[in-house]
């Protein structure tokens, strides 16, 4: 039979957001496939480790030829974390709608930055200097902004997907070298970001209406890759600032402990005594 304790542990960090469906579906499959244990083998799991609260805790799997791999629970971050949660490393940094203003704790809230409308601007009347500029900060000034701005002014399908693809692997490198647990375990995805291209090539096809639509595509795209970035670089003035501190993120941050109220006495009430009642035989 499958270690029921093991399932109800994964569904239960399922729930709290700790594990995707595809990893709660993944270590599912591998607990069901594992032959049956003796009752003399015993299955060692490790305790808890305990954390503050508020704070989501991944899951960190033994090895994987081994029956009865422990399950610890392990720091996702060393710092501020991303803005939000997402498929990709790009996906965590890119503002939602409505919501691209980084609040007290560094998660998005609903509002915007007041160099916001500014960055949106920019971005969207000169696509090949954003992405010169996008270029440059992505790959550490190995490839230069002219580089960047002349792949973006004459050859923009395939220059803004590329940077994208940077971008993640930037923001990837950030964390994994900071020693988030995260990054360990969620390498860059770049196949998030390899049907750019090929699905405004398609769009092409279309008579008349074709390259509006891939024109309107890319420079939106190119404003989502260059919000990033700014998000991103905003995120780590702020942290490094001490404007968001990272105590919350990192464990340090004192506990409050919970005050239990206090019982009140309960007054004894008198027991009514009633007169007993002879019955004579009749």
């Amino acid at each position: 039979m499958p270690d029921l304790t093991k399932l109800k542990e994964l569904k239960e960090l399922l729930d709290a957001g700790v594990l995707t469906q595809e990893e709660f579906d993944s270590q599912k499959q591998k607990i069901l496939e594992a032959p049956d244990v003796s009752s003399k083998e015993q299955i060692p799991i490790q305790p808890l480790q305990a954390v503050p609260s508020g704070v989501m805790q991944p899951m960190q799997h033994g090895s994987q030829g081994s029956v009865g791999s422990m399950i610890t629970m392990v720091q996702p971050w060393n710092g501020v974390p991303p803005p939000k949660d997402g498929s990709s490393w790009f996906l965590m940094y890119k503002p939602m709608d409505g919501r691209s203003k980084i609040g007290p704790d560094g998660l998005f809230v609903v509002g915007k930055e007041p160099d916001d409308c500014f960055i949106c601007l920019k971005s969207c009347c000169c696509v090949p200097c954003t992405n010169g500029e996008a270029v440059e900060w992505a790959s550490d000034g190995k490839t230069s902004c002219i580089v960047g701005c002349l792949c973006g002014a004459f050859c923009p399908m395939c220059a803004i997907p590329d940077t994208r693809k940077s971008i993640e692997e930037k923001i990837h490198k950030f964390h994994k070298d900071r020693g988030d647990a995260k990054a360990a375990m969620m390498p860059p995805n770049h196949s998030a970001h390899d049907t750019m291209c090929g699905s405004w090539c398609l769009l092409l096809l279309i008579p008349f209406v074709g390259g509006p639509i891939v024109q309107f595509l890319m420079v939106g795209a190119n404003i989502e890759n260059y919000f990033a970035m700014k998000k991103f670089q905003l995120l780590r003035q702020r942290e490094e600032s001490g404007e968001i501190s990272t105590a919350t993120f990192t464990g340090t941050a004192p506990q409050a402990q919970p005050v239990l109220p206090q019982a009140q006495p309960v007054e004894a009430k008198p027991v009514m005594e009633y007169p007993s009642v002879e019955m004579s035989a009749v």
